[in-house]
């Protein structure tokens, strides 16, 4: 599979008018959409949004070196993050996706189309991909039966949560002290997938703990 990275002024706008705000995991506003509510109010129209987002990208990048700089930076480790992905789910991606620029510091995904955003903050891409990748590796092995078997929430959860094993079996590959974090909620199912991990490395066997640790929560 390969990644295309493009700008594009619309998607930009959608994706700091609708994740700007909060998200499903967070219910905090970016510090982009922050500085858009400073200038604009709290009730930016779509116009002023679009004007915001282009005085910042005038202002702050070069879109067309940013892009190709991004395409180097991840033709480096694609295919070991592939080698390690494919290991751990024991499926692949057999498709093209779409990786979006914003100015946004949220980077939201959709899995049926096949594309994800990068903050364009970001000098070194890799960190976002390889999670974003990840979801869509979960999503290949496991969304079409556990998706509605275990509900969105718990489902969001358990994705979430996984990509805790990118510091385990792809550590080599993020730039120098980074890891990925997850979110504050997701502390305690990250800590005990890293020990199950280390106890038997088996994405099935993972999900199944997983799916019985979110449902015991949910439950409480």
């Amino acid at each position: 599979m390969k990644i295309n990275f493009r700008y594009d002024a619309e998607k930009d706008t959608w994706c700091l008018k609708t994740k700007g705000p909060s998200s499903n995991n967070s219910a905090k506003p970016t510090k982009t959409y922050l500085q858009l509510t400073k200038k604009h109010g709290p009730h930016p129209s779509d116009a002023q949004i679009a004007s915001f987002i282009k005085q910042e990208i005038e202002t702050n990048y070069d879109i067309d070196s940013v892009l190709q700089s991004w395409d180097s930076h991840w033709k480096t480790i694609e295919h070991a993050y592939h080698h390690a992905a494919e290991r751990v789910f024991r499926t692949s991606i057999n498709r093209d996706l779409t990786g979006y620029a914003t100015v946004n510091t949220r980077c939201p995904y959709n899995l049926k189309e096949g594309w994800f955003f990068i903050a364009l903050s970001q000098a070194n891409p890799s960190p976002i991909i390889m999670h974003e990748l990840w979801h869509f590796y979960t999503w290949e092995q496991f969304g079409a039966t556990e998706h509605d078997r275990i509900g969105a929430r718990n489902y969001n959860t358990i994705k979430e949560s996984l990509t805790v094993l990118l510091n385990i079996e792809c550590a080599n590959l993020f730039p120098h002290d980074q890891k990925d974090l997850g979110y504050p909620q997701h502390l305690e199912l990250r800590k005990r997938i890293t020990e199950w991990w280390h106890t038997k490395p088996d994405i099935q066997y993972i999900w199944e703990r997983a799916s019985r640790f979110t449902e015991a929560s949910t439950e409480v």
